[in-house]
């Protein structure tokens, strides 16, 4: 250990505080200077803010353009101000407040102006010579009519609320139709000036709803950005005042220092020899934990080879491409002594494995990536000592040994749940070919069905055609039944029919755009959607991967329906999506009829209408095909709001996953 006398203590010390103090000097000087020069700067900024201020406040009092003026004069002086010293954060809070300024004073001389430039001045001018006219020629009722519609206009100014502006456009009109329906003196006058006065009037409106939208008035803004600029004046007074006093204690610093020369040899002196000491019991102690720490690794060295012998699972280890050690639960499941499967039978695999790559090829591959990544896992066909395939499920893990790079090799048997899943396949492909007889004999029995109703339908139009003049009106109407009941049992059949294929799998799935299936629709009810004024609103729409037939088949429901259900003259249909928790939720929202919330569940079962109208066509079916269509799509549909008469929203969803179910299908 290196030796330091307490002379050459001293002079190394001293030398370093003698620095310290000399540099401590000079920056004081160089800091004393330039914090003077920022205080005035500061100083001159807030004297113009006050004045800037001071002409804010004349502003408000006069709202003429005379403090305007005044105030672009000073911000010019204010902006170059800033400028000097590149106050960059303090000029971007003063453009803010001079441009919300501005702002705040074309928007007060717009609405409180005086009464040649504002628009209240504007728009009372006008309706003055309207009064004036009115009382001359005593047009009793309709001076009658305009004073309403200046109450209405002085409680809108008062409250901003939209109930007095209606109140004022009912009476403005009101007051129209009157003066049109009478033959008076200066009607063209009277016109002119009331249409001034509604102009003037909801220019006034609309900048008064513009402002309170916002969540500060104009004025507010301005006072909050100003206050900003002032509180950011006054963080960089006090940062100014901070530095110069952090100038007197670097001063206090020198002088402390040159005292402390003498203190800090004895200390140091002190110091070493104590270090000294120290080490050498440091070094004692470090030699009696190092004996200890290697029994404890010799202890759990060999916990681990007890674990990697006795476990159940079956565990090897590899060296340079050779097996070098392994435990008794590898040894007994492919029936090879210990010093057997070491040795690398040459039967231990087959020549090729099931993806038809070579073994000792694709072993290789296996290797390499497992010292690449750290870990490699795969399957793999072993042949058990009496000759039986066994499927292994494989895991490589890079490992240290005695400082070499090895690999952990961890089997586990996996025959038996590979002949579960085999059994499963099989067991599908059956089920399969069954659901396609199944489909085979729904086509046959519908056609079976079809043909007897066919014929009942046609035989009583003939009958209702060729004898009706001799039958009452009773038995009118039950040929009438009989032809209704006959076609809606086909119609049911049909839609049976529908329902079986729901699911086929040989639809094929596939990105499409849903507002491309939209479109299609309104081209297929085209002709309904014009003949009862129906106009569909889309929003945006997403690229969707799905079933395209069936998907279609969804919206050409939910749109039918609201267009047959709804009695209003003008019949309207929303569609719009979100995306939300791996699913595209859809809303198909329409202003018709509406449905009773008892039935909210029930439509979507066979046969079950909403609305028990015979007049309206239909099985009742629809709703229950499109429900088992989007179960085909993971999702589900249900009616998220409905009001008699006001409409209904149904929502349903389709999974964005549907490419992996797809995938795993195959």
């Amino acid at each position: 250990m290196k030796k330091y006398t307490s002379t050459k203590l001293l002079l190394k010390f001293s030398f370093s505080l003698a620095v310290i103090a000399s540099a401590s000097i000079f920056y004081s000087i160089y800091k004393s200077h330039y914090i003077n020069s920022k205080f005035m700067i500061l100083t001159k900024i807030n004297s113009k803010l006050n004045d800037l201020h001071n002409i804010e406040r004349e502003f408000r009092k006069k709202k003429n353009i005379i403090p305007v003026k005044k105030f672009e004069k000073e911000s010019l002086n204010m902006i170059k101000l800033i400028k000097i010293e590149h106050f960059k954060k303090m000029n971007e809070l003063y453009l803010k407040y001079e441009k919300q300024f501005y702002e705040y004073a074309k928007i007060t001389m717009e609405t409180d102006g005086n009464e040649n430039t504002g628009l209240k001045g504007k728009f009372r001018n006008a309706v003055h010579i309207v009064e004036k006219i009115f009382k001359e020629n005593n047009y009793i009722k309709l001076n009658n009519i305009l004073l309403e519609c200046r109450r209405n206009e002085k409680d809108f100014l008062l409250r901003k609320s939209s109930v007095y502006l209606d109140r004022h456009k009912k009476n403005y009109s009101k007051l129209i139709n009157e003066v049109n329906k009478i033959d008076i003196n200066n009607k063209d006058i009277i016109i002119k000036n009331l249409k001034l006065y509604k102009y003037n009037f909801l220019k006034l409106v609309a900048i008064i709803n513009n402002v309170s939208a916002s969540k500060l008035s104009p004025f507010k803004k301005t006072k909050l950005f100003r206050f900003n600029l002032e509180e950011y004046i006054g963080t960089y007074y006090m940062l100014i005042l901070k530095q110069s006093k952090s100038i007197f204690i670097i001063n206090l610093l020198a002088f402390i220092s040159v005292l402390l020369i003498i203190i800090f040899i004895f200390f140091i002196i002190n110091f070493a020899i104590n270090q000294n000491n120290k080490l050498l019991k440091n070094k004692e102690i470090l030699e009696i934990k190092v004996k200890e720490r290697t029994a404890e690794l010799e202890i759990q060295k060999n916990k681990f080879h007890d674990f990697f012998r006795k476990s159940k699972n079956a565990y090897l280890m590899i060296i340079d491409e050779k097996f070098v050690d392994c435990n008794i639960a590898a040894t007994e499941l492919l029936g090879y002594t210990k010093k057997e499967l070491l040795d690398y039978p040459e039967n231990l695999s087959p020549e090729f494995q099931p993806d038809g790559s070579n073994s000792k090829i694709k072993a290789r591959e296996h290797m390499d990536e497992a010292i690449n990544k750290g870990w490699a896992r795969f399957e793999w066909i072993h042949l058990h000592k009496d000759g039986t395939p066994r499927v292994i499920d494989v895991t490589l893990s890079i490992i240290d040994r005695d400082y070499e790079v090895a690999i952990s090799v961890s089997w586990y048997d996996i025959t038996k749940r590979k002949k579960a899943e085999n059994e499963l396949k099989d067991k599908m492909l059956e089920i399969i070919k069954i659901n396609k007889k199944l489909e085979n004999y729904s086509y046959t029995i519908s056609h079976d069905l079809k043909e007897p109703i066919r014929s009942i339908r046609t035989f009583s139009e003939f009958i209702v055609e060729d004898y009706n003049d001799y039958f009452d009106n009773e038995a009118k109407d039950y040929f009438s039944r009989i032809i209704k009941a006959s076609s809606k049992m086909a119609l049911m059949i049909d839609d049976l029919l529908i329902l079986s294929r729901v699911g086929r799998t040989d639809i094929e799935f596939k990105n499409i755009s849903i507002k491309e299936i939209v479109k299609e629709v309104e081209s297929i009810l085209q002709q309904k959607i014009q003949e009862t004024n129906t106009i569909i609103k889309l929003n945006e729409l997403p690229v969707i991967f799905c079933q395209p037939t069936w998907v279609r088949a969804i919206f050409q429901n939910l749109i039918s329906n609201s267009i047959k259900y709804n009695d209003k003259e003008e019949k309207i249909i929303e569609l719009s999506y979100k995306e939300i928790n791996g699913f595209y939720e859809f809303s198909v929202k329409d202003n018709g009829n509406g449905i009773e919330e008892s039935q909210f569940e029930k439509i979507f079962g066979l046969f079950r209408k909403a609305h028990q109208d015979r007049n309206i066509e239909g099985s009742g079916a629809g709703l229950a095909i499109v429900s088992s269509v989007i179960e085909q799509h993971d999702g589900k549909i249900w009616v998220n709001w409905s009001e008699v008469t006001k409409g209904t929203e149904f929502k349903f969803t389709i999974s964005k996953n549907l490419n992996n179910l797809e995938e795993s299908n195959e």
